[in-house]
């Protein structure tokens, strides 16, 4: 399964170690066993940030389904 970020980017949903969200509101997506993250945006704010991960793991959950 794979999920679009931005307008080229696809990744394999089973690659995705972790997601995080860093000190300036920039959530991240973590592969595993590679030491490169992608930048999946920036928010104004935590909250903004927060939602943008429930989205994308609600995103994530149903392409598993």
């Amino acid at each position: 399964m794979f999920i679009k970020f931005g307008q080229q980017l696809w990744i394999n949903t089973q690659h995705i170690e972790s997601i995080c969200i860093s000190g300036n509101n920039e959530v991240r997506v973590f592969i595993i066993n590679r030491d490169v993250s992608y930048k999946c945006g920036i928010y104004d704010t935590y909250r903004e940030a927060v939602n943008a991960v429930n989205e994308l793991v609600e995103r994530i959950n149903k392409e598993k389904e």
